[in-house]
């Protein structure tokens, strides 16, 4: 029992660590993505729409590893502490 709360602890480490580093991902996609379309820093001719929409759809799937990986900390969390 010892064994496997560790590795629950273990994982759960893990996925805090990985909902760390997307969280990180996911508001350096948003500073780019804002500097690109700021119509006080360009004017829209100039603007980087085409870049600034291949970066929303990594967004996109930056947030939803993160749902998943907060779904599995919650999970996780219930095994320990519940």
């Amino acid at each position: 029992m010892n064994n496997e709360r560790e590795l629950l602890k273990q994982e759960l480490f893990e996925v805090d660590e990985a909902v760390r580093a997307g969280t990180a991902r996911a508001e350096q996609l948003c500073g780019h993505i804002r500097a690109w379309l700021n119509p006080l820093l360009h004017p829209p001719a100039e603007m980087r729409i085409a870049e600034a929409a291949g970066l929303m759809d990594e967004l996109v799937v930056v947030q939803a590893e993160l749902l998943r990986l907060s779904s599995r900390a919650e999970a996780l969390k219930r095994a320990l502490y519940d």
